[in-house]
């Protein structure tokens, strides 16, 4: 701890909260494209998967807003979920 208080005072916090808001943010614009796709074939699994995969990131993030959870315990939330959850859509894209 750096004695500062809030986010930055567990050491290196802010920064990995930073590498994963990257990781998932973009994905709003991504998941409209995916979308997209999918209205026009509704049968490709692809498309499907990636937008269920998204919809599991947005869950988790919806899950901690709701339980207005501690910037501490979102990082294990995501760091539970929505790593792996973002690995999967990487391999999947």
């Amino acid at each position: 701890m750096n004695g500062k208080g809030g986010v930055a005072e567990v050491s290196g916090l802010k920064e990995r909260m930073q590498a994963i808001r990257a990781a998932v943010l973009p994905g709003s614009h991504v998941r409209r494209k995916f979308h997209d796709a999918h209205q026009l074939d509704p049968a490709n699994a692809g498309a499907r998967d990636i937008l269920k995969r998204i919809g599991r990131l947005y869950a988790r993030e919806k899950q901690a807003r709701e339980e207005k959870l501690s910037a501490t315990t979102r990082l294990v939330l995501r760091q539970q979920y929505s790593v792996a959850e973002v690995s999967g859509l990487k391999e999947r894209m």
